[in-house]
Parts: structure tokens; sequence; C-alpha cells
């Protein structure tokens, strides 16, 4: 027999094992989402220094409970009665490149109980004890509890440490909590509060973990779960007798037909890594260790992710730059509130088509809603989707349609879908150097599933920025409205430039694509579309095809009126503002020589007075200008080849009754004689 007991009796004050099994204050979210959450968390909080990578894999097997119940001293005829069968499923949470169970061996030391450093005793021993590590997930520490509401209340914690002689050592404990008012219990005695620790006697009632590697092996080849070697240290996690159809019941029992992902448990797990670490999950650009999570071995990366997340991790990635990206109904906005002395956040928003989710046929997948698990059956109108997460990488909370994050006013058609995401910028401090991580981190419950203000209003000024973005780019505009937009901006210009009986009424501002011009010049082809326009930007996607190997390119934008069109050189001369200044580029190589080109990433930049980059080591771009301004691009070929690009134009307007015209033209490359 390996495990010897230490059963806690009653005492004034001290925690039950009834209490601790309902003291988490979600009674809602199914077991399995809070044990992805949990446990992950638990990992992430516990990563070694220097690591690129954290890796968690989740177990699901079966094991002979024969063979475990004559390792437990005092448990077997209690766990008999509940269980009858010999053969029976656990589940086991392993991670690596983490620390481990850190901390003193005996936790009745005084050192031990400080806490500080003392990961054993806080996950094993003191399950009500909150992490303190700054940035962590966690901030009560009875989230943990949800390992003993799994199965029947044991739970097995195998730990491999570096002491700080360089040596590695071993851990094995198990722990047992359960309702000690139940009639079946597990361990029976009297005075017993329903808590009990399993290891190593050190005198007649107290035990700590077992260091023999022997033991351990023998146990851990129960559940065919192998020790760590070499330099690996992590913890795992060991569950046994899970119901697994009562795990999976919250969704099954309900629905007539279910997602797929509900058909077993290791679809499920893996569905839920996704749901709530989308932002970490094989993310190389996250900012500390990514998250590389398996299933039975078999690990969750892009190529097996579902589409929603890689488009949601797409939307994340952006918070992480300070690159803004062209694309039409996209939102990239720094969140800025009183008393921080830099943002405190990145909101990205999206609307996204059936198309873009892969939700028609061929692929038929399950709208945004089913895979968040919210209910939303409309068959009008969809409600906005927003999503918030902090420095750990976890997905704190999908709110739909309603306030504080969303204006339930916004909404769209069926086809579509309003989804985005903030991510807090966990380095600002306010006036007082009070961190806004650490105030968020503080105001989440057991659960971590929600923010809220404590003794600022930081939350309420967020959620106000949030709701007031949604609003000014997805609510629809009247006409009345847009008409004060576009007489606001300015009649000068129109009334000095066209002629008063052609000028007719207001134009109203454009806001769907439309392709403007088309045309053909000497070695290439051109398509110029109105992708989006503001009250204060306005996007050309010019679509160039070159015909022949051009050495240059050059794009330029006019000012079009009745009489002419007027370069920026003629709009210098009449000592008139520029109407329109480039402000952004985004640049984009669909096909080289024919060949579709592979990586279709966009070159964005910010427009400044003389810049010139490279793209891809395939062209150099410039701007051209005069002395007031830029009017036009030069895009000169670093080899020859025909080419297909995207070029995504956005220009800061005055007035809407100016129109914009370009002219674009090729250069092919000069033929050096030879003079010998």
């Amino acid at each position: 027999m390996i495990f010897r007991i230490n059963a806690l009796l009653t005492d004034l004050m001290a925690f039950t094992g009834s209490k601790i099994l309902v003291v988490n204050q979600n009674r809602t979210t199914p077991m399995l989402d809070l044990l992805v959450r949990e446990s992950i968390q638990n990992s992430l909080d516990a990563a070694r220094e220097k690591v690129d990578h954290i890796s968690i894999d989740f177990i699901t097997n079966k094991f002979k409970s024969s063979k475990l119940l004559s390792e437990f001293e005092g448990i077997e005829s209690g766990v008999k009665s509940i269980i009858t069968d010999d053969e029976c499923d656990f589940l086991a949470i392993r991670d690596s490149n983490c620390i481990g169970l850190t901390g003193e061996l005996n936790p009745y030391t005084s050192k031990a109980q400080s806490r500080s450093g003392q990961n054993l005793y806080n996950l094993v021993y003191d399950v009500m004890n909150a992490q303190e590590k700054q940035g962590a997930g966690g901030s009560w520490g009875i989230g943990k509890t949800i390992y003993y509401r799994l199965g029947i209340g044991i739970v097995i914690f195998y730990s491999r440490i570096k002491l700080e002689s360089g040596k590695y050592e071993e851990r094995l404990v198990a722990a047992l909590i359960e309702n000690e008012n139940n009639k079946k219990l597990i361990y029976k005695t009297d005075n017993y509060r329903g808590i009990a620790f399993f290891g190593e006697p050190i005198d007649s009632n107290k035990t700590i973990p077992i260091t023999d590697i022997e033991s351990i092996e023998k146990i851990l080849e129960i559940f065919n779960i192998s020790r760590y070697r070499d330099n690996q240290t992590g913890t795992t996690v060991i569950v046994p007798y899970i119901n697994k159809d009562k795990l999976m019941s919250d969704k099954r029992e309900k629905l007539e037909h279910y997602p797929y992902w509900e058909e077993n448990i290791e679809s499920k797990l893996s569905m839920l890594i996704q749901r709530w670490y989308f932002p970490r999950l094989d993310n190389r650009l996250f900012k500390g260790p990514y998250l590389k999570a398996k299933i039975n071995g078999e690990e969750i990366t892009k190529k097996n992710m579902e589409p929603f997340y890689i488009e949601l991790q797409e939307l994340y990635k952006m918070t992480l730059t300070n690159d803004e990206v062209f694309k039409e109904y996209l939102i990239k906005k720094d969140i800025n509130i009183g008393g921080f002395r830099e943002k405190i956040g990145t909101f990205v928003c999206y609307k996204f088509n059936r198309d873009d989710l892969k939700m028609n046929p061929p692929y038929n997948l399950p709208s945004p809603y089913s895979y968040i698990n919210k209910k939303w059956d409309d068959e009008i109108e969809n409600l906005p989707i927003v999503m918030y997460t902090r420095k750990p990488g976890m997905v704190i909370s999908y709110e739909v349609g309603e306030r504080p994050w969303v204006d339930p006013k916004v909404k769209t058609s069926n086809d579509e879908f309003i989804i985005g995401l903030f991510n807090l910028n966990s380095d600002s401090s306010d006036k007082d150097g009070n961190l806004i991580e650490e105030y968020f981190r503080n105001s989440e419950k057991s659960d971590h599933f929600s923010w809220s203000d404590t003794n600022k209003k930081y939350f309420n000024n967020l959620t106000l920025k949030i709701r007031k973005e949604l609003k000014d780019n997805y609510l629809p505009k009247t006409e009345d409205s847009d008409y004060k937009v576009s007489k606001s901006l300015g009649q000068y210009l129109g009334k000095l430039l066209l002629p008063p009986e052609d000028f007719g009424d207001q134009a109203t501002p454009k806001a769907k694509k439309e392709t403007v011009d088309t045309g053909k010049r000497p070695g290439l082809n051109y398509t110029i579309t109105l992708q989006n326009q503001t009250a204060e930007t306005i996007d050309f996607m010019i679509n160039i095809k070159t015909k022949r190997k051009l050495d240059i390119v050059k794009v330029s934008w006019l000012i079009a009126t009745v009489q002419k069109s007027y370069s920026r050189k003629d709009w210098d001369g009449m000592n008139l503002t520029f109407p329109i200044e480039l402000h952004q580029i985004a640049f984009t190589i669909n096909k080289i020589n024919n060949n579709e080109y592979q990586e279709k990433d966009s070159w964005s930049r910010f427009i400044n007075r003389g810049i010139k980059f490279e793209v891809a080591n395939l062209f150099d771009v410039k701007t051209n200008e005069t002395k007031t301004g830029i009017f036009g691009l030069e895009i000169r070929s670093l080899q020859e080849m025909t080419y297909d690009i995207d070029l995504m134009l956005r220009f800061k307007i005055i007035d809407y009754t100016i129109s914009a015209a370009f002219e674009i033209k090729g250069e092919e490359f000069k033929i050096e004689k030879d003079e010998s």
C-alpha cells in the first residue's frame, strides 16, 4: 500500500468538504468549460522562465479500479459502494515547461503555509488560496475545486521540480474532498469533515507527498502515464472515476441535434480549448509563452483548428501591433480613458459573412453562436458578439447583443455577423501607478467570467467606448444625418469649381463597394474600386495587372471636376489646400509571372513625406511629391517579371463634393546598348 491517509477532523471555523464543493460562484457554466479554463490557467501561471511555449495534454483513458484501490488506505469499501465496475474512466491534465509543485515538501511547516512560492501547498493543501503572482490568471484560488467535482472527489497530483541545488525531485500526493453529509461516504470515521490527504506518513496522523521513484512509477503505470524525464518539469493532475456521459450531458440531453463536438469528450475538450484560449493557442506572436495543447497526444494547431477560431485569432493578432489593416467593415481602435498615461487596450471588430466563416456549402459549419455556446436562432437578424481578454490570453467572456459591452440597437442581417475583441493593455497604469491588469483581475469572480468596477469607473468608461465604436461603425445612418455630414464638409470648393447650373443636389457619402474606373494602358490593365467612405476617410482599391515586364508603374491622383482634372501642382498654383491626403497604404501581391503568390499577407504602412519601402524583395515603393505634399506612388520592379497586385489607398478627405481621379501608367525596362 502506497497511499496512507490523513483525514481531517471537524474544527471550529474550518472548511468542510461540502463547503469547498459549492464555493465556486458559477452555477451555470458546464463543468468541462470550467475545467479547461482553470486547469490551463494554473499551468500558464506556473510557466518556467525563458520558455517559448507551455505544453498541456488532456489524456482520457481507462484504468483498473482494483489496482488503484489496493494502494489507498481506508477508501476501498467506500469507493466500491459507489463504483461497481472494475474498468473505469479517468481524465488527466499533464503540463510541461512549467515549474511544477514547488515549495516545502512538508505542508505543516510555517514556510509552506506562508504561501509565497509554495505551489504544492497552494494547489493541494489549501485550495482556497489565490495566486499572488502579478499578471496571473487567478485571483481567488477556489476555481481549482473543479478537479474534485469531475469524478467522485479523488484527485492525484504528480509533479517533477528542479530544486535549488540543481537536482530534480518527483512528488506524488492525492486528496479526497467529499460532502461529509452524504450517506454514502468514501471514507467513514467520526468527526470527519470530508477532506483527506494521502501520501507518506510522518507521524500517526500526518502525511507528506511521496518522493520514492518506484512508488510513483507504480501508481502512474495504473494509468499508463509516464514519468517526466531528463530536464522536464511540470505537473500531472489525474482525476479517476469520471463519468463521461454526465460531463457531456449538459448539451446532449437537451437537444435533438447537437454540434459534432458534443459526440465525445475528446472532441469537446478540443473545442473548449479553442473557445477559451484561441488567443494563445499555437500563436507564436503571443507576448509570452504560447500554448501548445494536445488531446491524447494529438496537438491542436492551425491546420486542425476550427476556421471560426482561426478568424478570431487573426483579430487578436491585430491588437498586438500598431499596424493598421485595410479591410472593409473592419474597426481597429485604441481605447483611451481618463486617468491613464497610455491606451488601456485595443478593440478590433469585423463584420463577417457566411462565406468568411465557411457556413455555406460545401463546409456547412455551425454559426458563431453555436461555437460560443450561446443560443440565437433569429431568422431575420443577428446580434453582435464581443469578447475580451487580458494578459493570460484566456477569453474572459463572450457577450452577445447586450449592455454593457454591446448596444442592442446594433444588428445585422441573418447572413452577417459583427464580431469584436478587446485586448487589455496590461502594462498600462493610472496616474497613481496602479496597473489596469490588476484592477480588472481583482474585479473578477472566482470563475473569471466577468469584469466590473470596484473603486473606480474604469469598466464603465471602457464599455462606453466599445459601444460607441460599434454604433458609429455599424449602426445604419439615416439619410438626414448623411446629408448633414456631407453638407457640413465645406461648399467653397464645389462653388468655385462647378458651374451652378450643373451643381444639382448634394450627394450623400458612398458606403458600399463601387467600381469607379477600369482601363488599359500600354503594358497593363487596372481596376479602381471605392471600398469605403466615412466622414473623415475614403478607401480605394487599385488592382494592377501587368501584361509586359515593366520597370516602373506610376499611380497619381488628381482632382476631377466637370471642367478638367487638376494635378497637385495645378492646385498648388491656385494657392489652394489639396482636398485629399494619402494617409495609409496596403500592398498585396496576388501573382508573379502568372503564378499564384503564396504569401498573401498585406504590407501596410502609414504615409509620411519622403517614405520609401521594399515589398518581399520584389518591389521598391516610394512617394512622388510636390513642395506641399504627396501626389502619387512609384512602384519599381526589382526583377523582370509580370505581376498582379492590389493597392489599398486610404485618404483623409476635406470635402465629399470633390471627386478623385487616378492616372496610372507604366514604363518598360530600358535596354542598355552594347557599345563594344
